[in-house]
């Protein structure tokens, strides 16, 4: 990757294409992928603070509602929970003919049946709802000297093992008699 000075980055965020960068700099490949970096850096940061003032004008209207602190205190701590649990997996029957539906990569919120051609749009949240977050957590928490003994374990199993090389004719079923 080249290596850019900082006024040559400011200059690269405010091109409007990389054409210009091409003109601007005459360093026609290194300068594209620079250009097209700094810019999506560029539209994350603006998607991120428009998020971000969404998700504050919706507490405010919350609010408004009657919707206290400790609730939401309450809901952040529900969702921290929730979070924790690593062994849920969303799974969308098809609505025609039942079998599993794919997730859209360029919408999130998108299942497509790759059987039938049904598209459902799905909550992002539906996940989190059959999960009970006032059960124990069954991944019980392993030590580091648990962990350690386990790794050893595995590898005297491996070192103790007898090595046989791989031997084609077996697999084949070749006998003398047909030849």
């Amino acid at each position: 990757m080249a290596e850019l000075s900082k006024q040559d980055l400011e200059a690269l965020s405010k091109l409007k294409s990389v054409d210009e960068a091409d003109h601007e700099f005459s360093r026609t490949e290194e300068i594209k992928n620079e250009f097209k970096a700094v810019k999506e850096v560029e539209e994350m940061k603006g998607r991120v603070e428009a998020m971000s003032m969404t998700l504050h004008a919706m507490w405010l209207l919350l609010k408004d509602k009657g919707v206290t602190n400790e609730q939401l205190d309450e809901a952040v701590s529900t969702v921290i929970e929730l979070e924790k649990r690593k062994n849920f997996k969303t799974v969308i029957p098809c609505p025609g003919c039942g079998k599993q539906m794919q997730k859209s990569e360029s919408n999130p919120f998108l299942y497509k049946c790759v059987y039938c051609g049904a598209e459902d749009f799905s909550n992002p949240y539906r996940k989190y709802d059959s999960i009970d977050i006032t059960a124990p957590i069954e991944e019980p928490v392993k030590t580091e000297e648990e962990i350690n003994a386990d790794e050893l374990k595995a590898a005297e199993e491996i070192i103790n093992s007898s090595y046989e090389p791989y031997d084609v004719s077996k697999d084949l079923n070749f006998e003398e008699e047909d030849l």
